[in-house]
């Protein structure tokens, strides 16, 4: 049951109170529960009902034209360069979704500027608004429109004036296309089942003769099954003499001594690893004193690598040649 509501609530909501009124004397019960409907009629329609759809139809157009109008006022900030900065700035202010103490405290000054400059800002709405019409009637009318040669303007123009005519006509066809679809998805859902149901029998008809001891089917699959065993028996054979033969290759490849230098040389590669991994702790270490020391010792520090970098390579270069450093 619906909780009472104060009078002085219901006489400040006009609307409110048409509502409450209608689901306590002609739809709800005083025990709650529902009372039962008319029958609807065809040629009448009770004037609440009416009067609630006109309103509810004329805010939903006015929300519509809200939306449309802050849409076409951020478009403005983000794409028009016709306004001045400052201009697109306020827009910007206005049209922003998060507010700030800051930002509330510049708002009656950025309302000041905006109802001053609302001409050059109503002249770039109508130019945003004229474009996305022309771009709707180039979608839903592209070839009337690029066939009209001298008069693609009037036709633009009607075009626009009927462009709610014909994107509800648009709608509708697209409505009966997409249950049209489903329709069709149906019947092809039935089509696979009835498929699937044929596939399942004719499954468990072979199964059953396949099972069976007599017959050309259970020969076959015996047969069948004996062929498999043996070709799996082969396959492990021809493994195994694989295998025998890698490994008569690897003992005339690496005889004991080719292994016997093999690890001494990874015996050697870790010993390498080791003094390197030391030395770059120690030059970690280093280069961690000498950032602490300041920037002019770093660079001291890069022209001293520099330069033993130079030395290593000129002594490389002299032991090339064949001479003594």
């Amino acid at each position: 049951m619906l909780p009472p509501i104060p009078p002085e609530t219901l006489s400040a909501n006009p609307l409110f109170s048409t509502l409450y009124t209608d689901l306590t004397t002609n739809h709800l019960n005083p025990d709650a529960s529902t009372r039962p409907l008319p029958l609807p009629s065809h040629h009448s329609q009770p004037p609440t009902f009416s009067t609630l759809d006109q309103s509810l139809r004329t805010y939903r157009a006015e929300l519509a034209k809200q939306h449309l109008l802050q849409n076409s006022l951020k478009h403005t900030t983000l794409r028009s360069r016709q306004l001045p900065e400052d201009l697109s700035e306020v827009l910007d202010l206005l049209t922003s979704p998060t507010s700030t103490e800051s930002t509330s405290a510049g708002l009656p000054e950025a309302l000041g500027v905006f109802h001053d400059n609302i001409q050059p800002i109503a002249h770039e709405i109508s130019a945003f608004l004229d474009r996305s019409a022309k771009d709707l009637v180039s979608l839903l009318q592209s070839e009337q429109l690029g066939a009209g040669g001298g008069a693609a303007g009037v036709e633009t123009a009607i075009a626009i004036d009927h462009l709610p005519a014909n994107a509800a006509r648009l709608r509708t066809q697209i409505f009966s296309n997409h249950q049209s679809l489903v329709a069709q998805r149906g019947r092809l859902g039935r089509l696979i089942l009835e498929v699937v149901d044929g596939y399942a029998a004719l499954s468990l008809r072979t199964l059953s003769h396949s099972a069976s001891d007599g017959g050309a089917c259970g020969a076959l699959q015996k047969g069948t099954l004996a062929k498999a065993t043996y070709l799996g028996l082969l396959a492990e054979s021809m493994r195994g003499k694989v295998g025998v033969v890698r490994f008569d290759v690897l003992g005339e490849v690496y005889d004991e001594e080719a292994i016997g230098a093999l690890d001494n040389y990874r015996v050697h590669l870790t010993d390498t690893n080791l003094r390197l991994v030391a030395r770059k702790r120690v030059a970690e270490g280093e280069l961690e004193r000498y950032g602490a020391a300041g920037a002019d010792m770093v660079g001291l520090v890069e022209k001293y690598a520099a330069l033993l970098r130079g030395v290593e390579s000129v002594g490389r270069d002299i032991r090339r040649l064949g001479g003594t450093v």
